[in-house]
């Protein structure tokens, strides 16, 4: 079995060999080979892969060095450049070297959409838990706090819908995203 096309001279697939999985490079080159359960490419650099205890972790392909331990997260998966890693039942966002980017925080993060990505962060009030929206950039930076009680998916690259107390407000992407430069360009010159 395998996975993936070799497109250029730096292409990777994933092979499946006696029910272990490894990296082919466009060369013929067996990398991880036999190791894994499953193996998953970020980019050409990194992939996640599941050990024999169905534990994932990240492991640079050339060294076999592993960024991110196997076990730390419940789970890891793609959200556009970076990845979401899961511990337990809370998800947050990282980097392939294990750099995080948010807390683990959230309980649901969305896709990327237009560069920004929803997410939901859960507040327990009594014995009522309430689910409350926000939203962030690729680099984990707030661009709508989580106070919402949904934002819509974002279905072009001028224009967010979000619902706070059965009111619906339209806000420009552009002038919250200059909002933010403004407010790190500031912080930058003040410390």
């Amino acid at each position: 079995e395998f996975v993936g096309e070799f497109s250029s001279p730096d292409s990777l697939i994933t092979v499946c060999k006696e029910g272990k999985w490894g990296i082919l490079n466009a060369n013929g080159i067996e990398m991880l080979m036999g190791e894994y359960q499953s193996i998953s490419l970020i980019d050409t650099q990194y992939a996640i892969v599941m050990n024999s205890e169905r534990q994932k972790g990240i492991i640079e392909i050339m060294t076999k060095k592993t960024t991110v331990p196997f076990g730390e997260y419940n789970d890891l998966s793609y959200c556009g450049r970076l990845l979401r890693a899961s511990n337990k039942q809370f998800k947050g966002l990282i980097t392939p070297t294990g750099k995080r980017i948010t807390p683990i925080q959230y309980k649901w993060i969305g896709d990327v959409e237009y560069g920004l990505i929803r997410v939901i962060i859960e507040e327990k009030i009594g014995e009522e838990v309430i689910q409350k929206w926000g939203m962030i950039d690729d680099q984990g930076r707030d661009i709508l706090p989580a106070i919402y009680d949904r934002i819509s998916p974002v279905k072009d690259s001028t224009t967010i819908y979000a619902d706070k107390d059965h009111q619906c407000i339209k806000f420009n992407m552009e002038n919250l995203t200059k909002r933010l430069d403004n407010y790190n360009s500031y912080n930058r010159e003040h410390k």
